[in-house]
């Protein structure tokens, strides 16, 4: 059995939550919450998870490209990181998932924009403008 209580203390760690409602953190703390999301994972971190066997990396959100290569565009274009989801709770389905990219604050490198462009401009949201975002529902 994977151990899910060290891999969610990891990206509770690791990764920036998105939370719209106060009291959330502690919910997920407790236990009592069985999905967040989260923004701003690294290509560091994602391969951690991917070695703990956390994250698949053959996984992938509907129509994006699989988690590995996510990974390694990330990891090749470091202006940008993973945004996605995890499933807390011990559940037949509990993952964590990656729905896209985004790009962080400041200027892009031409380089990394066009691959940006080129990797992601297929996604169901994809902004090529300042803040670039790319998810795949």
């Amino acid at each position: 059995m994977k151990d899910f209580k060290a891999r969610d203390a990891f990206m509770l760690e690791v990764a920036k939550l998105n939370y719209p409602r106060p009291g959330d953190m502690e919910k997920i703390k407790a236990g009592d919450y069985d999905i967040f999301h989260y923004t701003h994972l690294s290509a560091e971190n994602a391969e951690t998870a991917i070695k703990n066997k956390w994250m698949d990396p053959k996984e992938r959100q509907n129509e994006s490209p699989t988690i590995a290569r996510l990974v390694k565009f990330v990891k090749e274009n470091p202006r940008f990181v993973l945004h996605g989801y995890v499933i807390v709770a011990e559940r037949a389905d509990a993952r964590i998932s990656v729905e896209g990219v985004i790009a962080l604050d400041g200027a892009i490198p031409e380089k990394q924009y066009k691959a940006y462009v080129a990797l992601c401009h297929r996604a169901d949201e994809f902004d090529a403008e300042s803040p670039m975002r790319a998810w795949w529902d």
